[in-house]
């Protein structure tokens, strides 16, 4: 028996899901499986956000869009009435205004408003106040994730 709280329409706005694109779900099956857990704890809308720029998983936008039409059509013949959005987990570069201008699909909502922007490991650099204020006046409000 789970002893988790169950709660209704939430959205998860960073998980690995993706079948086979970065340190996340490892092939569709764990995918599906993944989804599922998240079904039952109340989530209906879960946004895929495969690393982007971080050197190490860096997914091509091309692998991690075949990789989300697979898992939508095995989520939608699961039955399983969770709706998987495509973003990314975009690492802190100075790139980033020019890959929203190009991709602005990487984002949270899809159209450069909302963007997960992980930070470095060893912690935020000297130069982050500045980066933001210039990313928030163009518009784009950054969403922080950091992990030391």
């Amino acid at each position: 028996m789970n002893d988790m709280p169950t709660c209704h329409g939430l959205v998860d706005l960073h998980h690995h899901v993706l079948p086979d694109v970065d340190d996340g779900a490892t092939d569709l099956s764990t995918a599906l499986a993944m989804v599922q857990a998240a079904a039952e704890q109340g989530i209906t809308t879960i946004v895929a956000t495969p690393h982007t720029c971080d050197g190490v998983f860096d997914v091509a936008r091309e692998r991690a869009a075949a990789a989300h039409a697979e898992l939508c059509a095995a989520v939608a013949a699961a039955g399983l009435g969770v709706e998987i959005r495509l973003a990314g987990e975009v690492h802190l570069h100075e790139g980033i205004p020019e890959l929203l201008r190009r991709d602005p699909g990487v984002t949270l909502d899809g159209r450069g408003r909302y963007l997960l922007l992980e930070l470095p490991h060893q912690g935020p650099p000297p130069s982050l106040p500045e980066f933001l204020f210039r990313l928030i006046a163009a518009g784009t409000v950054p969403v922080l994730r950091w992990r030391p």
